[in-house]
């Protein structure tokens, strides 16, 4: 998986529609009816992130936990509660953790960028409310 931490910004125009930009997606969204305008078109490219994988990386192979989580040991973690975009660059390490570990509770939604459970249209307050829900049953 490639990182677990995004840095978005919100710059709000007069029809009190904002751009959006995060570490792999852009967006239009209409904060007044609370919903997704226009996903942009990608606007990094699949080698860049893999040119910063490697930087990071440095000399340790790409595929040692220490780079990315996906290879580590998984056993006796607690439950994941996990989101997907389907229009996010990154959607599939997403289907590569559930994949190597199947009760990884995925919702991976079409048309949807990184980031897209913390907004507030109204698949983000679904995602939202199943957040509350896993939480409440995972501290029953």
């Amino acid at each position: 998986m490639n990182g677990g931490a995004f840095a978005g910004t919100l710059t709000p125009d007069s029809r009190k529609v904002v751009d959006y930009s995060s570490a792999t997606a852009a967006a239009k969204i209409d904060l007044r009816e609370g919903r997704l305008v226009q996903l942009l078109p990608e606007w990094r490219p699949i080698s860049g992130i893999a040119e910063g994988g490697s930087l990071y990386a440095g000399d340790l192979p790409r595929n040692d936990p220490r780079c990315s989580p996906i290879f580590g040991n998984w056993d006796g973690l607690p439950p994941i509660l996990a989101f997907a975009g389907g229009d996010d660059i990154l959607v599939t390490d997403s289907r590569a953790l559930k994949a190597k570990v199947p009760s990884v509770d995925l919702t991976e939604l079409a048309g949807m960028m990184h980031d897209w459970p913390i907004f507030s249209f109204s698949e983000s307050r679904k995602a939202q409310a199943a957040m509350a829900g896993f939480a409440a049953r995972a501290v029953a």
